[in-house]
């Protein structure tokens, strides 16, 4: 197993310290490559220069990081493993081509609120994964201040909404019901289920633990009439 660390101007020193303390408690080797170079060449070629950050300034940040990994796994013969989780995965909040490159995602079966439950369970008898980690609000830092919460419901809410939907195939009236929101909200949620199949059908194989994952068992038609 190796770390590659990609900071960008983004990345937070914060995140950067996270990351070396995990590799470390786990005995990892790692390299770092700033992506900054490859960007810039990028935009200096496509002659875009956004005065604001914009959705494909922060795609271009994950595929410029997809292509490096992904030559690095050419190169050296290694297995590139996807990040994504089954809530970004459900909502389409990964970049095709960047984050989702890879041959397997190991996570993408779990839920992100599972995947806390999980880190917590690794950590019962010593800190491995730092508490930093667990504490501070999910990113992906692609913009100065992102959260994921700035594009998704708290996944303390959205989690229970998608496993109705998706694992225990409720309608949206009932999960509406089980979960106590509003059915405008459901159904807005389902809508951006349906949406993200294409990015799905398109993203790497998933370990599958659950009784219902993406890709095994839940073949979902792309071209069909919605709603």
């Amino acid at each position: 197993i190796e770390g590659v660390l990609l900071p960008s101007r983004f990345t937070s020193k914060e995140s950067r310290n996270d990351a070396l303390a995990l590799l470390q408690n786990l005995h990892i080797p790692y390299r770092e490559i700033s992506i900054e170079p490859p960007l810039n060449g990028f935009l200096d070629t496509l002659q875009y220069h956004p005065k604001e950050v914009d959705l494909p300034f922060e795609n271009l940040q994950a595929r410029v990081r997809g292509s490096i990994l992904m030559t690095l796994s050419n190169h050296e013969g290694g297995l590139l493993l996807s990040t994504s989780n089954k809530s970004e995965l459900a909502m389409g909040y990964f970049t095709q081509y960047g984050d989702a490159c890879g041959a397997l995602t190991p996570l993408g079966d779990l839920f992100k609120t599972e995947i806390y439950t999980l880190a917590h369970h690794i950590n019962k008898n010593r800190e491995i994964i730092p508490k930093s980690i667990l504490e501070k609000p999910a990113s992906a830092e692609l913009r100065k201040g992102q959260k994921d919460e700035d594009s998704l419901p708290p996944y303390a809410i959205l989690d229970p909404i998608l496993k109705e939907l998706i694992v225990n195939k409720r309608s949206i009236k009932e999960t509406a019901k089980l979960t106590q929101q509003e059915y405008s909200f459901i159904e807005e949620i389902n809508k951006r289920i349906h949406l993200a199949e294409y990015k799905r059908k398109q993203a790497p194989l998933i370990l599958r633990v659950s009784e219902k994952a993406f890709n095994v068992g839940r073949y979902i038609h792309i071209c069909q009439k919605y709603f």
